[in-house]
């Protein structure tokens, strides 16, 4: 027995053999096709025999030739049989087929995430685009069409939208890593068991085939020394080593680098989805009004501190994203970047709130500009149920983040929550016209304003 591999290692040497017992699958199925071609053809020669032999009388020689093709095509239907049984080894199971999909959608997001990372790299130039922020006030600036501009360019609170594709992929891809790598761990013995029984499957065929080959001492000898995997017992992942390349193997975590910042890498929180990092950062931001009787705190909000300026804030941010990784019980990287005097860039929770809301991919209240006319003085109560997904990430978030906007900064709120200009009416009359607790709207002539104790209901996930 080979000696026990770790499960990255395991992992990397499935997915390995599973391409290459791919094409010995398509070879063997197509040496099987020309064996059951060679028997039919044997099969028009017998046929062929008979009728001469009925027609002209048998003779000692045609009916020797006869026998013997009679004889091959016996022994070659027992071996047709028997390779046909092993064949029906070779047909995927579910699990098999769930698992394949998996790491085709990771082999397929690496080659996007390659892809975007040389985008974003080639298109970056630092000192342009440092030297771009220091005339902007808030990132409403940044994030929001302006007239004469090319979207593109104005997308992104001050990330290149080249830069924002890169992040979105790399969350991406490490969603559909860590899916699949948990697809494996829950069914990685009967995984193990089908590949086992494909590859000795494979196997029996080439002997059977190739069994009065020159070769086939050769051929034995790869097929016997084919597979560590094989031989190797089952490991949990909590037994493994705590290396995560060790652990996880080409579900590893795809490391994203940020070419506006120094190349260095980190975790891509602004830009991500809400379900990923950006949400992780954001619920940890409004976490302390979690707490009964709490102030309201932050309020989100666009404009930069009064000491400070957008360049200083996002590079807070870019530093937030460095620091991320390192973040234990002991060490807070919020806390450094917005409550600490020991580091040389500071942002608000506030304007890093309103920063994350404005880099994500959907907004946490889609509307269109279809909606916004149509409700930009008043949002009717029947109507609110349309905008609302109850359930989803994005809707819980956004019960969260109720205590965190107030009549002063609405506008900058709405902006934030919706990536439209004018929503402002309607994110207002949401807010204090819903009750979450039974996902439909407050009686007629009652509302909940944003000192009114009952709106703590807003704070209850769903």
């Amino acid at each position: 027995m080979a000696a026990p591999l770790g499960l990255g290692n395991i992992l990397h040497a499935l997915i390995n053999e599973s391409k290459e017992l791919n094409a010995l699958d398509t070879i063997a199925r197509e040496l099987c096709i020309r064996d059951e071609q060679e028997d039919r053809h044997l099969q028009e020669i017998h046929d062929t025999l008979l009728v001469d032999m009925n027609s002209t009388g048998a003779n000692r020689l045609t009916s020797v030739v006869d026998v013997s093709i009679q004889n091959k095509r016996t022994q070659r239907t027992l071996e047709l049989r028997a390779m046909r049984k092993e064949l029906d080894y070779l047909t995927p199971s579910t699990t098999w087929t769930r698992f394949q999909n998996h790491v085709n959608e990771v082999e397929e997001l690496e080659i996007k995430c390659a892809d975007a990372k040389e985008a974003a790299k080639t298109s970056v130039n630092r000192e342009e685009y440092w030297s771009s922020l220091r005339s902007i006030t808030s990132w409403l600036d940044l994030r929001l069409p302006k007239e004469g501009m090319v979207p593109e360019d104005s997308q992104g609170a001050a990330l290149n939208h080249l830069d924002l594709h890169y992040r979105l992929i790399v969350s991406n891809i490490n969603a559909a890593k860590d899916h699949a790598f948990s697809f494996y761990v829950n069914n990685q013995d009967e995984l193990r068991r089908y590949h086992q029984a494909r590859f000795t499957a494979i196997q029996n065929i080439f002997y059977m085939l190739f069994k009065k080959s020159p070769q086939i001492l050769s051929i034995r000898s790869v097929l016997q020394n084919y597979s560590d995997v094989l031989d190797t017992v089952s490991l949990s992942p909590t037994l493994d080593s705590m290396d995560e390349n060790e652990l996880r193997g080409p579900f590893s975590k795809t490391k994203y680098f940020n070419y506006l910042r120094d190349e260095s890498e980190c975790s891509p929180i602004f830009g991500s989805p809400i379900d990923s990092l950006s949400g992780t950062v954001g619920k940890c931001i409004l976490e302390p009004s979690q707490v009964p009787l709490s102030a309201p705190l932050p309020i989100l909000t666009a404009a930069v501190p009064s000491d400070g300026s957008i360049e200083s804030c996002v590079r807070a941010v870019f530093d937030l994203e460095y620091l991320w990784e390192q973040r234990n019980p002991k060490f807070d990287p919020l806390e450094t970047i917005c409550r600490s005097n020991q580091h040389p860039y500071h942002a608000s929770e506030g304007w890093l709130l309103g920063f994350l809301l404005v880099n994500l991919p959907a907004p946490i209240l889609p509307v269109g500009d279809d909606v916004v006319r149509r409700y930009r003085n008043r949002m009717p109560r029947q109507s609110m149920g349309s905008l609302i997904k109850s359930s989803t990430d994005e809707h819980k978030f956004f019960h969260m983040l109720w205590r965190h906007t107030d009549d002063l900064n609405i506008k900058y709120a709405a902006e934030a929550i919706t990536h439209a200009k004018g929503a402002e009416r309607i994110v207002s009359d949401i807010r204090s016209k819903w009750d979450i607790g039974i996902e439909r709207p407050l009686p007629r002539h009652r509302k909940w304003s944003s000192s009114d104790e009952s709106s703590r209901k807003w704070n209850v996930l769903s």
